[in-house]
């Protein structure tokens, strides 16, 4: 084994007898992502994917974390690639590598061309640092990041995908773009959310993100009973202190409104009035729900007999209105949500990035405390 993979080994004791991968190399040859077997035990954290142009000689390692399975890095064109991975612990002692994968560019111009990534956080009070990850796969000649500010540039397929960091100075709405170019010049764009920077004055609150805007459709025409949802987040630290929905005239109650974190975990619940006229409806609750900036929440509400407002597509893109901001919808994150069900069942599925028309009334605090307020836990997007 080389020098160099031996560095990479030695910033901790190995890991004692772990197996990796059963690595099968015809169908990686052909397929978007390279998968492993979970290593066994408890103790591991993570796996690092190695990257290299010979045999044991490994150039760059990509941080996996605790999944096991990377869509496909750029390849260098003319270059046979060795791919190996290993198993990390908290301890930071690695296993030895798996077995290798060796794919060649010819073997990844035949797996079609993507490109992905994540960013967090979304919003916050500038200046604002965000964490982009990004993820391709196919036969990569350049990629080019366009962070919306102005500021970007473009790689050649020698430099790894790695994640990169960027700050934002000023206030401001900035889409950001991910481009890769292929070797015949065939590219694949990804957009993600917006990023919503805000300044230190804040936003005039309470605000909603749909204030008095109506839907275009405001009943699909189903009577089944349904939970649905709004993903957001918001940029600065507050409370929600109601949830509020579009009602049309055959939605008719009880009405059950309630505050998720992204994961599940009930935050609150509050019982809507019935009687009243069609259109927007509020439920303040008892005691405010305290938010943090940069942290996504779902904001439900359950319609028993159907009869829901809905607009597909409305988030192909993120939405963002002053401090609120809701994400773009993903296969593992919806936006919008819903469940088909009794009340209190959390909304886990998505269709056609449909917008039910659920809102929350979110007050920040001051900017000062937004300052002192510890950073966000991590949160992986996709």
């Amino acid at each position: 084994m080389s020098s160099r993979a031996t560095r990479v080994l030695t910033k901790g004791t190995l890991l004692a007898a772990t197996v990796l991968a059963s690595w099968l190399c015809t169908p990686i040859a052909l397929a978007q992502t390279l998968v492993w077997d979970p290593s066994p035990g408890p103790a591991v954290t993570g796996y690092t994917l190695h990257v290299g142009y010979a045999s044991g000689v490994y150039e760059y390692g990509i941080d996996v974390g605790p999944g096991t399975s990377r869509p496909l890095p750029p390849l260098a064109a003319g270059r046979t690639h060795y791919f190996a991975v290993s198993a990390y612990d908290a301890s930071g002692r690695y296993s030895a590598y798996s077995n290798e994968v060796v794919l060649s560019r010819q073997d990844a111009e035949r797996v079609p061309l993507a490109v992905a990534f994540t960013a967090e956080p979304v919003t916050g009070t500038a200046p604002l640092t965000v964490r982009f990850v990004p993820s391709a796969s196919g036969a990569i000649a350049s990629f080019r990041w366009d962070f919306g500010d102005g500021s970007g540039g473009v790689s050649d397929s020698s430099m790894p995908l790695t994640a990169i960091a960027h700050t934002y100075d000023h206030a401001g709405t900035y889409p950001v773009t991910f481009t890769v170019a292929g070797p015949a010049g065939q590219r694949s764009s990804e957009g993600a959310t917006p990023i919503r920077v805000l300044g230190d004055g804040g936003d005039d609150c309470p605000c909603s993100l749909w204030d008095s805007g109506v839907p275009t459709v405001a009943d699909d025409g189903s009577s089944a009973p349904i939970t649905v949802g709004l993903r957001f987040a918001t940029a600065r630290n507050g409370v929600i202190t109601a949830i509020r929905f579009y009602r049309s005239p055959a939605n008719v109650g009880p009405h059950l409104g309630e505050l998720w974190t992204a994961t599940g975990g009930r935050l609150g619940a509050v019982a809507f009035a019935e009687g009243t006229p069609p259109g927007w409806q509020e439920a303040r609750f008892a005691t405010p729900v305290p938010v943090v900036a940069g942290e996504v929440y779902v904001a439900t509400y359950h319609a028993p007999n159907g009869h829901v407002a809905r607009d597909n597509g409305a988030f192909l893109k993120g939405v963002a209105n002053g401090p609120l901001l809701a994400p773009a919808h993903r296969i593992s994150a919806p936006n919008g949500a819903f469940a088909h069900g009794p009340p209190s069942t959390f909304p886990r599925d998505g269709d056609k990035q449909a917008n039910f028309w659920v809102d929350v009334v979110f007050v920040p605090t001051s900017a000062a405390s937004d300052r002192a307020a510890p950073p966000a836990s991590p949160r992986l997007v996709q």
